[in-house]
């Protein structure tokens, strides 16, 4: 497409190594070079531009993770079967901490607080409507629904990410006013519940050398707290050009890549990724649900679109990051998606966090180094360097047809016939050399 940029070949083979994260010997990896490259060589020409693509396909319901699902098939289907054919395992970083498949993350946008306008409220005290003018709201203005859900996700064991806005004004439209009691108190019980709070950069804040520290400094003094991560208003974000703008503000993670027109990845990826290649102190979690989008596309009680990304999400392991705008929750129409969505997240299997944690887990996912060195005709010695503790840490290990195999100091549980899952459940360290014995069966 025109106009589009291309993506770094550095970045993609960032993307592609950390995304992956996975090793072999010394030896498979200078027999399988070539065949890699030319991978690699693939992708880039086939998903040039991708992570940039704008968001205007009104007229596509869904974009699938196109990246996501060529290196899953290249992966299954030909890297482990060219290594294995080398009589040598495959060991990969498996994507989410110990003893969960799949990850989600439910985040909300705060645009509007207020259904009643000052009109409605003509017949209350005059009190009253003073604190409704120097807030831009009310406790019980229907659109107030901030203790319920603290209430919802309680029930439900749901930790989530809170975006607010700091410029109360924007051209002619009031929003509200962040440093008004009514909202300190707000984010001061909805912090102590277990959630996070990020800044919703304001519509042109990307125009302005400044402003989006100083509104990130407004939130800092109303939470109390460093604010680590942002989405911009309205997604008026230029990729990849303003990631730089971000990392220099101090933002641990952005998550303003995705569509405000349609359900699906504007990247092509359901994975976090670091827009740099160079370092991992910027995360760019992408989503690939919003709410008004998935009304548009979607109607109940099979939600057919949504559906299939789930499906998407759960086969390559990935991640749900979804946008609900807090205010449609009190619209019925909104409801029969509200339910459909907390029926979903119900599983075990699914690590539900806010993506502060879903960052910090990320960045040392891509800061976990291993190492793999033949001794012997059967056995290996694993070596795993970790920026956090390996406790949460597991790894998937795939052996050749017709191999077992054991070690010590970590948990091994078999997942297919050539395939294991290893955990360091009981490892409190950084770092640890593991002994893997492959015999055949």
């Amino acid at each position: 497409m025109e106009g589009v940029p291309y993506i770094h070949a550095s970045v993609l083979q960032r993307w592609l190594q950390d995304t992956l994260g996975a090793v072999v010997t010394p030896d498979a990896q200078s027999r399988i070079s070539a065949p890699l490259n030319q991978f690699l060589q693939k992708l880039i020409y086939r998903h040039k531009g991708l992570p940039y693509y704008p968001a205007t396909e009104q007229d596509v319901p869904y974009m699938p993770p196109a990246l996501d699902l060529e290196v899953r098939r290249w992966f299954y289907q030909t890297f482990v079967p060219m290594v294995h054919r080398l009589g040598e395992p495959v060991i990969r970083k498996a994507n989410w901490p110990a003893g969960f498949n799949w990850a989600a993350a439910v985040t909300h946008d705060v645009d509007i607080v207020r259904k009643q306008t000052l009109g409605t409220l003509w017949r209350v005290p005059p009190a009253k409507i003073l604190n409704y003018i120097l807030s831009g709201t009310d406790l019980a203005d229907p659109y107030w629904v901030f203790p319920d859900l603290i209430t919802v996700y309680r029930k439900h064991h749901i930790r989530t990410t809170i975006f607010f806005l700091t410029r109360a004004r924007e051209k002619w439209r009031y929003r509200y006013a962040i440093r008004h009691p009514i909202f300190k108190t707000a984010i001061s019980e909805w912090m102590q519940a277990g959630h996070e709070v990020g800044l919703h950069t304001s519509l042109n804040a990307f125009a302005h050398a400044t402003q989006i520290q100083n509104e990130k400094r407004i939130l800092e003094a109303v939470t109390g707290t460093p604010v680590k991560g942002m989405r911009q208003h309205y997604l008026r974000v230029h990729f990849p050009e303003d990631w730089q703008i971000i990392r220099t503000h101090g933002f641990q993670y952005d998550s303003s890549m995705g569509f405000n027109t349609t359900l699906g990845f504007r990247g092509g990826t359901c994975f976090p990724f670091a827009p740099a290649p160079e370092d991992t102190q910027l995360v760019e979690i992408p989503f690939s649900v919003m709410d008004y989008p998935w009304m548009a596309v979607d109607n109940p009680p099979q939600f057919p679109t949504f559906t299939r990304l789930l499906g998407d999400i759960q086969q390559l392991q990935g991640l749900l990051n979804i946008v609900i705008h807090p205010h449609h929750i009190a619209e019925p129409a909104f409801r029969p998606y509200w339910e459909y969505l907390m029926y979903q997240l119900t599983s075990d299997s699914i690590w539900i966090a806010p993506l502060q944690e879903i960052a910090a887990w990320w960045q040392q996912r891509l800061n976990t180094r291993l190492s793999l060195q033949r001794l012997d005709i059967h056995q290996y010695r694993l070596t795993v360097e970790s920026s956090g503790s390996l406790k949460r840490l597991a790894l998937e290990v795939h052996v050749p047809h017709g191999v077992t195999l054991s070690t010590n100091g970590a948990s091994l549980r078999k997942t297919s016939s050539n395939s294991w899952y290893l955990e360091f459940s009981n490892r409190s360290e950084h770092h640890t050399q593991l002994i893997l014995e492959v015999v055949q069966s």
